[in-house]
C-alpha cells in the first residue's frame, strides 16, 4: 500500500512539473489553478498515507519542515483580517490606506454599482495590502512546498531519482526543441497557439527570454547531474585509467551519456540564442562551478572532467551553429552597465524595492502585494512605466515577508545546506555526483534571482522546488553494499519528528484538512479564471465581428462569463480590472445602441469599484476608476479619484484628464457619455 501511494503522490507531482511548461509557463490564472490543484492532490495522497495508514508516521527532515511550516503559517496570517488596532501596530501604512480608500468609496457611495454584495467589517484589516493577492500567493506557495516535501519523501530508491530526472529531462529536452524553431519561425505568439497579454521578447511558450533562459538552465543542470551519476562498474570499482573506464562501459552507458550531453549541448546553446544576459551569465557561472568541482577530483575521477569538457564544448559548438556573433554582443552590453551601474533600471528598481521595505520593515507589504505598494515608492528615474515586480526576487520577497519572512526563509535555506552536508559525506557515490549537479542549478538559479523576477512564472519555481526535493531524496538514498547485492539497498529509517505518534498523527490531520480546504478552494477558484479566459476570446472576437448582430453577441457571452467570475473569483483585482478596461472600450463604440453603452458604461464602473475594494491601494484600479466615473458623467468623484491614484503614486500624465489645469479646461469632456 505504501509503495501504491508513494507512487501515485510523486508521478502527480512530477506529472505537474512537466505539464506546467506546455502550460504556457503557468502564467495564465487557469494555468496555474489547475497546477496547483494537480499538486494539491498528490500531497494529499501522502498526507492520507501518513495520516490513516502509516503505523508509525516519518519525515526525513523535520526541522526543515518545521521552518517550511511557519513560513506557510506566517503568510497564512498575513490574509487574515486582525482588529485595526493589531494591524495598526505591525503595518500602519496598510491599515491608514486601507481606511483611507475605504472612506473615499463610501464618500461617493461607490456600493451602488457592486454588481455583487461585498461585505466588509470596518473594524477588521489585514496585515497585507492586498489580502486578494496574498491569498493567491499563498496556494502557490503550499504547491511548491508540497512538491518538494513529497520528492523529499516518497523518493526512496535510486530508481525513482532515474526516473523522474528522465522523465523531466526528456520532456524539458522537447519543449527546448521546439522554443528553438519557434524563435527562428519569428512567430508572436506562445507556441504558435495563443497571444499573450504582455511580452516584447517571447521564447516558446515563456513571454520573456530571460524566464527561458532560467528555467532551461535548471534542465542543464538535471542533465548534468544524470551524466555525473552513471556508474562505471556493478563492483564500485574505480578505473585508474581512461582505457580501462571504455571497457567498463556498457552500449547502453554510451548512449545514454552521449544522449544526455546532445541534451546539454542543445539546452546551452538554446539558452545563448535568448540572448539573455542573466540567463548566459547564470549559466557559465554553473560552468565554473562544474569545472571547479571536478578540479578538486581530478585525481580521484579525472573522467567526469572530460565528460563536463565534452559538453561545453558541445554547447559551444552548438552555439557557433546557431550563430556566436548576436551573443557576444549581447555580452558586450555587460560593460555599460558596469561603468554606470547607478543609473541602470534594476539598480533603482532595487533602490526603491527596499523603501517599500523599510515602509513595512517587519511583515512587509504582503505575499504578492509588491505591484500595488511599489508606485508610492518609484522614484522619478522609474516613472516610465508600472513595474509588477521588482527585478530581484531576493530584495522582493524580503519587501513582501518583512524581517519575519525572509529571516524564515533563510533559516530554511540553513537547514537545507546543513542537511545535504550532513548527508552527502554518507550519500551514495551515484547521489553525489547527481547532487553535484543539480546543485550547479540551484546555485545558478539564486545568481540569477538576484536579476530578475523569474521564480514568480510557475513553471521556474515548481522545477527548482522538483531540484531541491530531489538533492534531499538522492542523499538519503541507501548505498550499494556488494556487486552480489545488485540494486537492493538497505533499508534507512527516515527520520522522525521527535514527538510520540498520537501527536504526529494529530498534526499529520491538521495539515491533511488545510490541504482539502486549499484543494477545494483551488477548484472552486478555476471555473473563475477560465471563465476569464473566455471573456478575453469574446473581447477578441467582438472586433473581429463583421457586423453589429455578430458584436453584440461576443458582449452577451461576454457578460455571462463575467457574471461567473465575480461569482467565483471575486477576490481577483487583476480580473476586475482588466474587464472594467475592456467595458470602458466598449463603451465609448458608436458602433452599438446608446442603451448598451450606458449598460456598458455602469458595469465598467462596478468591475472598477470591486478592484478598488478588493486592494484600495492599487493606484491603477482608482485610474481606471475616474475614467468609468466620466462615462456616467459623475465628474466629482472622477475627480477624487484621481486626486486618490495620484496619492497612491499614479503617473500624472494618467490623471491629468481628472485633476489640474487640464480638468479645468475641459480635460473630461473626452470621456463624455452621450446618448443623442
Amino acid at each position: 500500500m505504501r509503495q501504491w501511494l508513494h507512487g501515485i503522490a510523486r508521478w502527480l507531482m512530477t506529472i505537474a512539473v512537466v505539464l506546467v511548461p506546455w502550460l504556457f509557463a503557468g502564467a495564465e490564472s487557469w494555468a496555474g489553478a489547475f497546477v496547483c490543484m494537480l499538486v494539491l492532490l498528490g500531497f494529499f495522497v501522502w498526507l492520507f498515507y501518513q495520516t490513516l495508514i502509516s503505523r508509525r508516521p516519518h519525515i526525513r527532515m523535520p526541522l526543515l519542515t518545521a521552518l517550511l511550516a511557519l513560513l506557510f503559517l506566517f503568510l497564512f496570517m498575513q490574509q487574515v483580517p486582525f482588529p485595526r488596532n493589531i494591524v495598526n501596530r505591525l503595518n500602519p501604512l496598510a491599515e491608514k490606506t486601507v481606511r483611507d480608500g475605504d472612506a473615499l468609496l463610501a464618500r461617493m457611495g461607490a456600493e451602488a454599482f457592486l454588481p455583487v454584495p461585498v461585505g466588509r467589517n470596518t473594524n477588521l484589516a489585514t496585515i497585507s495590502f492586498s489580502a486578494a493577492a496574498a491569498n493567491s500567493s499563498m496556494c502557490v506557495c503550499l504547491a511548491l512546498i508540497a512538491v518538494f516535501l513529497v520528492f523529499s519523501n516518497t523518493v526512496r530508491r535510486w530508481r525513482h531519482v532515474q526516473r523522474i530526472a528522465w522523465v523531466i529531462v526528456g520532456f524539458g529536452f522537447v519543449m527546448i526543441v521546439l522554443s528553438v524553431l519557434h524563435k527562428l519561425s519569428g512567430a508572436h505568439d506562445l507556441l504558435w497557439v495563443r497571444m499573450p497579454r504582455h511580452g516584447e521578447s517571447i521564447f516558446g511558450p515563456f513571454t520573456n527570454r530571460n524566464h527561458f533562459a532560467f528555467w532551461a538552465n535548471m534542465l542543464f543542470a538535471l542533465a548534468l547531474g544524470l551524466n555525473l551519476s552513471m556508474h562505471h562498474s556493478a563492483t564500485g570499482a574505480r578505473p585508474e585509467n581512461w582505457r580501462e573506464q571504455l571497457a567498463l562501459l556498457s552500449a547502453k552507458d554510451v548512449s545514454r551519456r552521449l544522449l544526455l550531453l546532445f541534451v546539454m549541448g542543445v539546452t546551452g546553446g538554446a539558452v545563448c540564442l535568448t540572448l539573455s544576459r542573466g540567463g548566459m551569465t547564470s549559466l557559465l557561472m554553473a560552468l565554473l562551478c562544474v569545472i571547479g568541482f571536478v578540479c578538486y577530483r581530478r585525481r580521484k575521477d579525472f573522467s567526469q572532467g572530460k565528460l563536463v569538457m565534452v559538453g561545453v564544448f558541445v554547447a559551444a559548438g552548438f552555439v557557433f551553429w546557431l550563430g556566436w556573433f548576436p551573443a557576444l554582443r549581447r555580452m558586450e552590453s555587460l560593460v555599460d552597465v558596469a561603468r554606470n551601474p547607478l543609473t541602470d533600471s534594476r539598480f533603482l528598481a532595487t533602490r526603491d524595492t527596499l523603501a517599500v521595505w523599510k515602509g513595512c520593515p517587519l511583515t512587509g507589504c504582503g505575499i504578492g502585494g509588491f505591484r500595488y505598494v511599489f508606485p508610492m515608492f518609484q522614484g522619478e528615474e522609474l516613472a516610465f512605466g508600472r513595474f509588477i515586480h521588482a527585478h530581484n526576487d531576493w530584495v522582493q520577497f524580503l519587501a513582501e515577508t518583512g524581517v519575519i519572512g525572509m529571516g524564515l526563509f533563510l533559516c530554511i535555506i540553513a537547514a537545507f545546506c546543513r542537511l545535504l552536508i550532513v548527508r552527502f559525506r554518507v550519500a551514495d557515490p551515484r547521489a553525489r555526483r547527481f547532487v553535484v549537479g543539480l546543485l550547479v542549478g540551484i546555485v545558478a538559479a539564486a545568481f540569477h534571482s538576484a536579476i530578475d523576477y523569474s521564480l514568480h512564472k510557475p513553471a521556474n519555481a515548481f522545477l527548482l522546488s522538483a531540484l531541491c526535493g530531489l538533492c534531499v531524496a538522492a542523499v538519503h538514498v541507501p548505498r550499494r553494499i556488494t556487486a552480489s547485492s545488485g540494486n537492493n539497498d538497505i533499508h534507512l529509517e527516515p527520520q522522525s519528528l521527535g514527538v510520540g505518534s498520537a501527536v504526529r498523527r494529530l498534526l499529520y490531520c491538521v495539515v491533511l484538512i488545510c490541504v482539502m480546504a486549499a484543494g477545494v478552494k483551488t477548484v472552486l477558484r478555476l471555473p473563475g479564471s477560465l471563465a476569464f479566459a473566455r471573456f478575453e476570446y469574446y473581447y477578441r472576437l467582438f472586433y473581429e465581428s463583421p457586423d453589429g448582430r455578430d458584436m453584440a453577441l461576443a458582449i452577451m457571452s461576454a457578460e455571462n462569463e463575467a457574471r461567473l467570475v465575480t461569482r467565483r473569483q471575486r477576490d481577483d483585482t487583476e480580473m476586475f480590472r482588466k474587464m472594467s478596461s475592456f467595458y470602458f472600450r466598449w463603451a465609448l463604440n458608436r458602433d452599438l445602441a446608446p442603451l448598451t453603452r450606458l449598460k456598458l458604461a455602469r458595469d465598467s464602473v462596478g468591475m472598477s469599484v470591486l478592484a478598488v475594494y478588493n486592494t484600495p491601494s492599487d493606484s491603477l484600479a482608482w485610474v481606471w476608476l475616474a475614467h468609468s466615473y466620466t462615462l456616467i458623467g459623475l465628474w466629482e468623484n472622477a475627480e477624487l479619484c484621481g486626486k486618490r491614484a495620484l496619492e497612491l503614486g499614479a503617473a500624472k500624465e494618467s490623471v491629468r484628464a481628472f485633476v489640474g489645469e487640464s480638468k479645468d479646461q475641459g480635460g473630461l469632456s473626452v470621456h463624455r457619455f452621450d446618448l443623442l
